[in-house]
């Protein structure tokens, strides 16, 4: 089986020609990485937020779309704690009415260990249906481990454990939640072999394991064509 780890040096330019009838697409990434990366876990990081960045820039989906209405958010780690130290599980990298040049602050973004996918699908699909346009794509990179094992803080309240079979039916609860409300969620599979199964039962029939970088544009955009002949 082929690495999923792709240098940043193997990225080519892929154009699609997606119609632009789609209005609505949002990011999030999800993914659990120890917070003190060894020098081969810093790369595979940084050619995660290359793919994002080429993905939006170079023409896999950005320039077929209304640039006022493309929005990203990327999961940052999650903290619980008592009082007004509660932190929001994401972080907007650019806003609908922001310009093209901001696709760049996807460069800012750092993977930590703890992410509660259900959470994070529940928050940007909320977001989602807050939108005027009839059309609404929520695209979800993850590695197929939902996991938030966040540890004590002296002073802060400690939240339940998210692993496990737990966290799996509650990510896959938030996904279906959010295609009964009309959202149609891609899952793009990044992770290990052994997890596959998993993101399966999280993303049912709508997903796609990208195995090699050179067929990112073509398998994603796939589903946006499919998905367009359904309107």
């Amino acid at each position: 089986m082929e690495d999923v780890r792709w240098p940043a040096e193997q990225l080519e330019e892929h154009h699609l020609e997606i119609s632009n009838r789609i209005r609505n697409l949002f990011w999030t990434v999800s993914g659990d990485y120890d917070t003190e990366f060894e020098p081969d876990t810093e790369k595979y990081v940084y050619s995660k937020q290359t793919v994002l960045y080429e993905a939006v820039k170079q023409g896999a989906f950005a320039r077929y779309f209304d640039q006022k209405k493309l929005g990203m958010y990327l999961m940052k780690k999650l903290h619980f704690s008592a009082g007004e130290d509660m932190l929001l599980p994401l972080q907007r990298f650019r806003n609908y009415e922001e310009p093209r040049e901001t696709n760049e602050r996807i460069f800012q973004f750092r993977a930590y260990a703890n992410n509660r996918d259900g959470l994070a699908l529940k928050t940007v699909g909320s977001s989602l249906m807050e939108r005027p346009e009839k059309n609404k794509i929520l695209i979800v990179l993850s590695d197929g481990k939902p996991c938030d094992m966040s540890i004590q803080r002296p002073g802060t309240r400690q939240p339940k454990i998210y692993d496990g079979e737990k966290a799996v039916k509650d990510t896959a609860y938030e996904v279906r939640r959010a295609r009964n409300q009309g959202i149609f969620v891609i899952g793009i599979f990044v992770g290990n072999e052994e997890e596959l199964s998993v993101e399966k039962r999280i993303y049912g029939k709508d997903f796609a394991y990208i195995r090699n970088i050179s067929n990112f544009s073509r398998i994603v955009g796939t589903f946006l064509r499919r998905q367009i002949d359904m309107e």
